[in-house]
């Protein structure tokens, strides 16, 4: 529409108190009364976190940095909208395409938001907690783990570490890819909503709470620098073009790990979590010590990814239970269109808590 066709039509609005003729508001409305209807918690929580990041980066000082993530932001955003309303709004069909681009695109805005963060915090804040932090735990903990391990570094102890710090990647890789096209929905339901509750959450307190941790905060205090080798180079390769740099509290590595644990270990009854929550506990403890070991993170950091786990993978199982019953109710659209036909392979898990035995 031209500026002079704006002109004549909010003229014409506002001469006859409401829209001109023959353009039926009322449809718009009932039409987005009835999508808001179908948005499921998960969309409203992805929804609200990048809105959470624009916001932030939009009160930002202006520079350079702040329009390349301003735009950077404004495409996942856009990602997002195409997912939601694609699906939500019946736009990509109920088959197996769009029950395959709402799976890829809700868990790509997540992820894809992550490697944003090693240009988006510094725009965001300048400040470093780390002189808290360390405080913090020295006054609750009475010493920094860190500091502790120094005196068992080894070549052999790093790389061990190492090893399972940079397995990490692999096990959350593992967990997502497979429950991705899970055909049991609940299960699927149930680790996407602790998934996403987890990462977006710890996103937004990197930007709170920034800092470096002790590798840099705590680096003349070291005795021992730890001997590079095969797995370590990799880990700081990783660190240094992924990394968010100021990403510490709370500990992803501890909150992904440890939801992973929660969530084979709440389904240890069914194939394959019977087999798999020994080595996911196994995988989990030895990467939550590798954070602190490779000093990378503080004590508090990884009490506070513990406690984000916990708390939503209990959320998740009654978001979910409710979700489920409230969208039958009321003839909702399911969260999670089954990938393939259905077969004779149950979609509902029976309600316990995360730790039920």
């Amino acid at each position: 529409m031209s500026g002079s066709g704006r002109q004549i039509f909010l003229e014409r609005w506002l001469t006859n108190g409401g829209p001109p003729k023959g353009i039926d508001l009322s449809s718009a409305r009932h039409w987005a009364k009835r999508l808001i209807a179908q948005f499921a918690v998960q969309d409203w929580l992805v929804t609200v976190y990048t809105l959470i990041l624009l916001g932030a980066v939009w009160m930002a000082p202006h520079s350079a940095e702040r329009t390349m993530n301003l735009h950077r932001l404004f495409g996942l955003s856009a990602l997002l909208v195409v997912t939601v309303l694609g699906v939500r709004a019946g736009l990509l069909g109920k088959g197996l395409f769009a029950a395959i681009i709402y799976r890829a695109g809700m868990l790509s805005v997540v992820l894809v938001s992550y490697f944003m963060l090693q240009g988006l915090l510094p725009v965001v804040s300048t400040k470093a907690y780390d002189a808290q932090l360390y405080a913090l735990d020295l006054r609750l903990f009475g010493f920094e783990p860190a500091l502790a391990f120094d005196q068992f570094v080894t070549p052999h102890t790093t790389e061990w570490f190492a090893f399972f710090y940079y397995s990490y990647f692999f096990l959350i890789s593992i967990y997502t890819v497979f429950l991705l096209f899970e055909r049991r929905l609940r299960l699927l339901a149930d680790y996407a909503i602790a998934f996403m509750g987890v990462y977006c959450v710890a996103h937004i307190l990197y930007m709170v709470v920034p800092g470096y941790g002790p590798f840099k905060f705590l680096s003349a205090e070291f005795q021992n620098p730890l001997p590079l080798g095969f797995w370590y180079q990799h880990v700081l390769d990783a660190v240094n073009s992924a990394g968010a740099q100021k990403d510490i509290f709370p500990s992803l590595h501890t909150a992904g790990p440890f939801t992973c644990f929660l969530f084979a270990f709440r389904h240890r009854k069914l194939s394959p979590y019977k087999y798999a929550w020994i080595p996911t506990a196994f995988f989990s403890a030895n990467i939550i010590i590798a954070t602190m070991f490779l000093r990378w993170h503080y004590v508090i950091d990884i009490i506070a990814g513990i406690g984000l786990s916990l708390l939503f993978a209990f959320a998740a199982v009654r978001i979910t239970a409710w979700e489920e019953q409230y969208r039958k109710r009321r003839s909702l659209q399911p969260v999670w269109a089954p990938l393939w036909p259905k077969r004779d392979v149950p979609t509902h898990v029976p309600d316990q808590s995360p730790l039920a035995d």
